[in-house]
């Protein structure tokens, strides 16, 4: 593999990577990867896989977290916006938050 292509595999390993420890510290740095659409899409839809186990083991989604995955589900991109719609159909979220989420 190129350099670049070496450096993109480990940074998408390392998202799931962060993903798998469902811990707190973690959903920072996927949230700001998937808010970044300059970010390679295969980065961006490992970072909302991240966040979709991240969500999982908690309570609720926070506002921040959740508009996030928002505006990643509008993604004109299948392989970003279907990552997030999965994150967001295992996320915790309130009646209000799954009111705001559009009917494809």
């Amino acid at each position: 593999l190129a350099r670049g292509q070496r450096d993109l595999t480990a940074r998408v390993s390392a998202m799931v990577a962060l993903g798998n420890w469902e811990f707190d510290k973690a959903l920072k740095p996927a949230r700001v990867v998937l808010a970044d659409a300059s970010a390679p899409r295969d980065l961006r839809a490992a970072a909302a896989r991240a966040i979709g186990l991240i969500l999982r083991g908690k309570a609720e989604t926070d506002e921040e977290t959740f508009g996030i995955l928002l505006a990643a589900l509008g993604s004109d991109d299948p392989v970003i916006s279907g990552a997030t719609g999965r994150a967001l159909a295992s996320a915790p979220l309130t009646a209000e938050q799954r009111s705001r989420i559009p009917e494809k």
